[in-house]
């Protein structure tokens, strides 16, 4: 047999390594007797998709002789494996880079949600082709600041379908489904990757009727299209359309069961669920995974732990439905002991579910406690809980370090929609009206929140002239009210004594402004009417609402008659608050007040 040369090595060396044998591939490439740049770049490579990094860079340290591709190759190594300062460092002490070398690392910044290193890279590469486009624009849109990424759209020299689709992807992943379909319109071409995006953001907004048509237009539906209207019809409740749409599936894959099973657990069909599961020909760790989840989302804990110490393996996924399970019963410190401080691994997911948890249960200096406590990277969806508990504290100090770590963070989180509005309601809440109003001007687009929280600020402190004006200048704007601005507008009247204004406001909540009246726009009614004076009409108010009177009620007429020495009507309303609402701490304090003044 002729003696192998170079290249037969090194088709023999890409094989095993295409086929996943990467034991097989080093034995190969050990046994090389001549190996040029490529077989090393080769096996420094495969080392790196098997995620054994130190082989790779032990095997990188070995080369007699290295190109760019080798170096490239390194770099890749760390900064997939999200050791990024080292994947810089040896990005720096290569002796030549090009455009791939620097897309490598734009790219897995922007995976990280590093935006300000994804920038600077950006902006200092010496030339840029489609791809490194593509890398900053995909790194703006995954933290959803989409005025960057349709900016970097707009600016792009050329485009392609991963360009719109990108930019797609990240309108519907914030929940902005008009601008995504709006720029899938002006969209050139499309391709499936598309039609999905436009399919998921109707499935998104629940608009299953728009989905169907839009899935009964598609071109050619791929497997992915089958799931994501089946998904969408289970979200609705409509298990049936879920039903009939799987059974007309040519294909199942294993995929397609496991969307059933967890379409039938979030719709309380829990044996359907079980049926589903045992039929399956085979199970992966998703499908566990969803039939614990079902278990756990339904309230039948036992049952969801006992096929959790059932599965062959599990992974963060697992122990989170578990910590789901039991805050979604209330067992809060069970969820924290047992499952939680148990874990092996712990993602975000896992820390905003335990810190929201205490959050939702009045425990805010338990939740922070747990924020600061964490040894992961918080996302937007901690910090924006983070500045809640904040809020709720009234911890200004503590609230202006988080924004702190926000902007100095680099990952561009203090543009994304859900920051701005936590940052606005903690400046808010807090009674910070310089920085509330600071931030809201800074808005590149305001919605009702915003508005919102800007007007409750002004309430807050008592500039109630500010407050209307902000009211007003939204109205201009062409942004209707909702029950939270009016709650909040005739609350600041009623506590600012200008009650003309705030009875005039109530007056106009269904005729002028089109909104519903909600037990608390009574409530502050009965406030506003017993401040002034009015107790009788406050009565009146209390007793003839359209809504069954509860503790926030009575107590609101309750602190009028004290404050206007009532003594007959006040000891009325506290006996009936010892009925509806005797927990509450803040009635033994009124029933005391009540007593005290009535036997002065």
């Amino acid at each position: 047999m002729l003696e192998r040369d170079v290249v037969s090595w090194n088709a023999m060396l890409v094989a095993y390594i295409h086929s996943g044998d990467l034991r097989r591939a080093l034995a190969i490439f050990d046994a090389m007797r001549e190996r040029n740049v490529t077989s090393w770049n080769f096996i420094v490579t495969a080392c790196a998709q098997h995620d054994d990094l130190l082989q790779a860079c032990q095997i990188f340290d070995r080369m007699p002789l290295r190109n760019v591709v080798s170096w490239n190759a390194i770099v890749a190594a760390y900064a997939e494996s999200g050791e990024l300062p080292r994947a810089k460092f040896l990005f720096d002490l290569s002796p030549e880079a090009n455009v791939f070398s620097w897309t490598i690392l734009i790219t897995c910044y922007g995976e990280n949600q590093e935006l300000d290193w994804a920038r600077t890279m950006f902006l200092r590469m010496p030339c840029r082709n489609i791809v490194s486009w593509n890398a900053i624009l995909t790194a703006y849109a995954s933290i959803g600041d989409m005025d960057q990424a349709t900016r970097c759209l707009d600016a792009m020299p050329e485009r392609d379908l991963v360009s719109w689709n990108a930019t797609i992807s990240g309108f519907v992943q914030i929940g902005r489904f008009l601008d995504a379909k709006a720029l899938f319109e002006r969209f050139p071409a499309t391709d499936i990757v598309s039609w999905n995006a436009i399919l998921t953001a109707e499935a998104e907004a629940r608009d299953t009727a728009a989905a169907k048509e839009l899935f009964d237009d598609l071109p050619k539906a791929d497997i992915v299209s089958w799931h994501i209207l089946i998904a969408a019809f289970a979200q609705n409740g409509d298990l049936d359309s879920s039903r009939t749409l799987f059974s007309r599936m040519c294909k199942w894959t294993i995929f397609s069961w496991n969307v059933m099973v967890a379409a039938y657990g979030q719709n309380g069909q829990i044996e359907q669920s079980e049926i589903t599961f045992r039929k399956m020909d085979g199970r992966d760790l998703v499908s566990w995974n969803a039939m614990v989840a079902a278990y756990a989302q339904n309230g039948y804990f036992d049952h969801a732990e006992r096929f959790f110490d059932l599965m062959p393996r599990r992974d963060v996924v697992s122990w989170n439905s578990m910590v789901s399970g039991l805050i979604n019963l209330g067992e809060i410190d069970v969820a924290r002991e047992r499952f939680f401080d148990q874990m092996p691994q712990k993602n975000v997911v896992s820390w905003n579910m335990m810190i929201s948890a205490y959050s939702g249960d009045d425990r805010n200096d338990e939740a922070l406690a747990l924020f600061r406590a964490m040894d992961v990277s918080p996302d937007r969806v901690t910090f924006a809980v983070a500045l809640e508990i904040c809020a709720n504290l009234s911890d200004v100090e503590q609230g202006k370090e988080i924004h702190r770590r926000i902007t100095e963070g680099g990952r561009g989180f203090e543009s994304h929609p859900q920051i701005e509005t936590a940052l606005l309601n903690m400046y808010a809440q807090c009674g910070d009206i310089s920085l509330t109003s600071s931030i809201f001007e800074e808005l590149s687009r305001r919605d009702l929140t915003a508005w919102n929280a800007m007007i409750h600020g002004y309430a807050r402190i008592g500039e109630l002239g500010s407050m209307l004006e902000v009211f007003f200048r939204m109205l201009l704007e062409g942004i209707g009210p909702n029950f939270a601005s009016l709650v909040s507008i005739v609350s600041a009247c009623s506590h600012g004594g200008m009650f003309d204004e705030g009875f005039a406001f109530f007056r106009g909540i269904l005729k002028d402004f089109g909104v519903n009246l909600v037990i608390d726009h009574y409530i502050c009614m009965i406030d506003l009417l017993g401040r002034s004076g009015q107790i009788d009409r406050a009565q009146e108010l209390v007793l003839d609402m359209p809504y069954e009177a509860d503790g926030v009620a009575w107590r609101a007429l309750l602190s009028s008659c004290i404050v206007q020495g009532d003594e007959e009507r006040a000891q009325r309303a506290a006996g009936l608050i010892s009925a509806v609402d005797p927990r509450h701490p803040t009635t033994y304090i009124l029933l005391a007040n009540v007593y005290a003044t009535a036997f002065v």
